[in-house]
């Protein structure tokens, strides 16, 4: 079946498109930009394997200094 469009309609669908269009590739250079980080870096696996254990590590301690913080109450 045929549908009459207005003009408006289809300049927002024609709109519609190329938002999408440019919301994909603009997250796709994101990514492209994180790699190129990567690359300038030259992180490795292993580097960024003790970065995330150094990460872990301070979260635990940040929780600890919570539990302490809940139990004995805050030092401020």
């Amino acid at each position: 079946m045929l549908q009459e469009i207005t003009v408006r309609d289809l300049i927002n669908m024609v709109h519609d498109i190329h938002y999408s269009r440019i919301r994909d590739l603009t997250q796709e250079n994101e990514k492209l930009k994180l790699y190129k980080e990567l690359i300038d870096k030259s992180y490795t696996n292993d580097d960024l394997a003790q970065e995330n254990i150094a990460l872990r590590n301070r979260v635990a301690d940040l929780e600890k200094e919570v539990k302490s913080w809940r139990k004995n109450g805050t030092p401020f």
